[in-house]
């Protein structure tokens, strides 16, 4: 009875050990993912915050101008700032490699 007791005691401590592992695997886990989900969404707004830029390109090239202001953004070229876009003149636009969106 006392080695059954024993024997019992040993495998109800070896699964709290599992437990008590399982439960910090389980915790980084929710860290991860939590993380994972904040990046995800802060890369979805700035695909769509690029895309309403690019909306802003397409407006100014009608009028044969660049959005000096957007470029800068884009491209992370400050002294873009310093132009006024009815100063500048857009001539063409041409599209390298092979995207599809």
């Amino acid at each position: 009875m006392k080695e059954t007791t024993s024997k019992l005691l040993d495998q109800v401590t070896s699964l709290t050990k599992q437990i008590d592992y399982l439960r910090q695997e389980l915790d980084q886990v929710k860290k991860e993912t939590s993380y994972f989900a904040g990046e995800t969404v802060r890369i979805q707004n700035k695909i769509l915050q690029i895309g309403y830029f690019l909306d802003d390109v397409v407006d100014f090239k009608r009028r044969s101008e660049v959005h000096t202001k957007i470029f800068a953004k884009l491209f992370n070229i400050t002294e873009l700032n310093n132009i006024d876009s009815q100063d500048t003149r857009f001539d063409s636009v041409e599209r390298v490699g092979n995207f599809s969106y």
